[in-house]
């Protein structure tokens, strides 16, 4: 299997048969934990104008502009803050905007497959991709330069490998990378539960979510296996 590892969050020109990207902080994980309910859909939309346009009763926006919720969302990009809120989240339409993960996503999507995931379902994710026998693997790590989408895509492309890795080192290159400081230093808007839940591994939620388009806009569908 041939893999290619990318870092950014732009289009990258890059032909394969299947496409991961990661966000591990946060946009993978908070998309894990919204799947977990019983939406009718999870929307991925470029822009706030877009996604106030989506906005009804039925419908909850859920994203952030620099990490911070955006003025007149419902939730921001916190896993930990949309934890046992499934009577708000259940039969609502949700709409899902990021900084890095939706916008590397709707930048690189392919329709023979497009998947998103955080260290969260980053086994998962790996371990159905490899039940497809795909020739290749293109992972984005979406964050332009922190460590913790970067040593996720190592991680995942020493699975695709069956190659030893160190998942102690794995967690400490996350909480040491660029992208966790501001959970240290404004626990108040980056909750320190984000941090830990995006180092956690689901490995028991045997699903990946997978990017289609529908009318027009890019969903994220739970594929089980």
């Amino acid at each position: 299997m041939n893999i290619t590892i990318s870092q950014g969050n732009h289009a990258f020109n890059v032909k394969s048969d299947a496409t991961i990207i990661i966000d591990v902080l946060r946009a993978g994980t908070t998309a894990h934990y919204l799947s977990q309910y019983a939406i009718k859909s999870c929307t991925l939309v470029p822009d706030k104008a877009t996604a106030f346009s989506l906005k009804d009763r039925a419908t909850l926006l859920v994203g952030e502009e620099q990490g911070i919720k955006i003025e007149g969302f419902d939730f921001g990009n916190s896993p930990y803050r949309i934890l046992d809120q499934d009577a708000k989240f259940n039969n609502k339409k949700v709409v899902f905007l990021t900084s890095n993960g939706t916008k590397a996503l709707l930048n690189n999507f392919q329709p023979n497959g497009t998947f998103l995931c955080g260290l969260v379902n980053a086994a998962t994710t790996v371990e159905y991709l490899k039940q497809q026998s795909l020739p290749s693997i293109h992972i984005i790590a979406s964050h332009p330069v922190s460590d913790d989408d970067l040593v996720c895509a190592e991680y995942m492309q020493a699975l695709f490998n069956d190659e030893a890795y160190d998942k102690k080192a794995i967690i400490n290159r996350i909480q040491l990378s660029k992208s966790a400081f501001k959970f240290h230093r404004q626990p108040d808007l980056f909750p320190l539960e984000d941090l830990e839940l995006a180092c956690r591994e689901d490995q028991k939620a045997k699903y990946v979510l997978k990017a289609q388009q529908v009318e027009g806009f890019i969903r994220l569908n739970q594929i089980t296996y």
